[in-house]
């Protein structure tokens, strides 16, 4: 496991890009999966998702010295960077971290590698609603290959009305 810091200066231009990104989504899109039970007293949660996912891209930026991509979309089925796709996790409890990989989005990107990066929930949550910047630590727990995650992964459905997914646990990845 490689911990990246995060700055407050990294973690204002971060966030700045998960509300552009949110933002830019369709309807049908921004207002689905974790975002139905979002605080609606509270919109900054609206960019939680983007923000959590943007956290892991970026640790992994700094980590491999490449840059996270600026652009942005309406719609985006491309990997993350060049053949590698950045999973970020919020998961603290019991059990082995795991890099879920929705069956859908399985089908659609084909990277060569997956990075499987957490955060805590709880500290982020407090800089959202405390516009409090002061630094932020990402795990990049393990990577693994495409071609390892088909023979490893297995079937998981996080609730009934949660989407299937591909799963493999941190154990069956290699260390970063």
């Amino acid at each position: 496991m490689k911990i990246i810091n995060i700055s407050d200066k990294e973690i204002s231009y971060i966030l700045n890009l998960a509300k552009k990104r949110h933002d830019a989504k369709p309807n049908s899109i921004k207002n689905t999966g974790i975002l139905i039970d979002r605080n609606k007293f509270n919109p900054i949660e609206n960019y939680l998702p983007h923000f959590i996912g943007l956290l892991g891209e970026y640790a992994w930026a700094k980590h491999t010295n490449q840059n996270i991509d600026e652009d942005i979309y309406l719609i985006r089925d491309a990997e993350d960077f060049n053949g590698e796709e950045v999973k970020t996790i919020t998961y603290y409890g019991d059990g082995q971290p795991e890099l879920k990989v929705k069956v859908q989005e399985y089908k659609t990107k084909k990277p060569n590698k997956y990075i499987l990066a957490r955060t805590d929930r709880n500290k982020i949550l407090k800089i959202l609603h405390a516009d409090l910047h002061k630094s932020l630590q990402i795990e990049l727990l393990g990577q693994i290959s495409r071609e390892d995650f088909d023979q490893k992964k297995t079937q998981k459905q996080y609730g009934p009305n949660n989407p299937l997914n591909y799963v493999v646990s941190l154990s069956n990845m290699n260390t970063i």
